[in-house]
């Protein structure tokens, strides 16, 4: 691409043309565009040879030689001039953008932080912005010791309840086992072992934007339970009947609707850190209701036997093992 002197001299003069201007910018960025640039810029800053004093100059006579050596030509000083007016919107552009990166971390290594809660126990943790992730049994979070400018971006696998602090252009994301949950300032529940087959995801209150490894999102409402496939990629959406069931573990009240056995053993291995022996396969297709309050296993496992024809007797000091009391 080829460009006029005759043009270069007027936009540098201020006095060419739109048409002129567009012309000149969109070859600067080009790599001739470039070399002249770069080459001009040291013509019209190169200064004539001459006798320099030997050792220490005074500051005085600093100045004056420098100002003369500019003053000698009014036409390099213009250039100069030219290219300052040229360079320091982007001069000023990089600072700020250093001086912001110094205070967020925008381009240094990201530290991260991780928390993991034992069988049996529950933790709150909160996050650098406000938001407040309390944490089931078996739960793992972790996260940015300083988020990035742009996101909110952190990684958990469990059971836990988000409540995310608001920020409108930084986006909270939370990166499950084949999925992501978007939100901006919301509260949800999310149930993601990685023993599961599902993940779930509760909202409480705002929206919610689940996007899978397949590029398929969803959209969720307030009341809404997505119910999402890990194997298949499907995800069933449907309203919660009753929101105390999801969160009433936050309180450490069990509820169980329709579970079958192998759930209600995962949740109690989970809660108590105990494990449990099912010599009959049969007996995890058994269903169970129940909402307790009981803290106490021995009195949970009773109220569950009381139900069914279930029976759990103590093997060893954290083991039970399961049977069947119509044998």
């Amino acid at each position: 691409m080829n460009i006029d002197q005759m043009i270069l001299d007027k936009y540098f003069s201020q006095t060419a043309t739109v048409e002129e201007k567009e012309l000149v910018r969109q070859w600067l960025g080009t790599e001739e565009g470039q070399r002249y640039l770069a080459a001009d810029f040291e013509r019209a800053c190169a200064v004539p040879d001459g006798d320099w004093l030997q050792g220490e100059l005074p500051s005085e006579q600093m100045k004056r030689r420098f100002m003369g050596q500019l003053g000698g030509s009014s036409s390099r000083l213009k250039r100069v001039l030219k290219y300052a007016a040229v360079l320091l919107p982007f001069i000023v552009l990089l600072s700020s953008l250093w001086l912001i990166s110094q205070r967020v971390g925008l381009w240094s290594a990201t530290e991260y932080a991780e928390v993991r809660v034992p069988l049996g126990e529950q933790m709150t943790v909160v996050l650098q912005d406000g938001t407040i992730v309390q944490m089931n049994a078996h739960s793992y979070l972790r996260f940015p010791k300083r988020f990035s400018w742009f996101k909110r971006e952190v990684t958990f696998t469990g059971e836990g309840y988000f409540k995310v602090a608001h920020q409108e252009k930084q986006p909270f994301i939370v990166q499950l086992k084949g999925l992501s949950v978007n939100v901006l300032g919301t509260e949800f529940n999310v149930k993601s072992y990685p023993q599961d087959s599902v993940s779930k995801i509760f909202l409480h209150q705002g929206r919610v934007r689940l996007e899978d490894s397949f590029e398929q999102h969803y959209e969720l409402s307030p009341g809404d339970v997505a119910v999402y496939h890990l194997n298949s990629g499907l995800c069933q959406i449907t309203q919660s009947k009753d929101d105390e069931l999801i969160l009433g573990w936050r309180t450490r009240k069990m509820n169980f609707y329709l579970a079958p056995l192998n759930e209600v053993l995962k949740t109690l291995e989970r809660q108590y850190d105990v494990s449990f022996e099912v010599p009959d396969s049969s007996l995890l297709g058994t269903r169970f209701t129940l909402s307790t309050n009981r803290v106490n296993l021995k009195d949970i496992l009773d109220e569950l036997s009381t139900v069914s024809h279930v029976q759990f007797r103590r093997s060893a000091e954290h083991t039970y093992r399961v049977l069947s009391s119509q044998n």
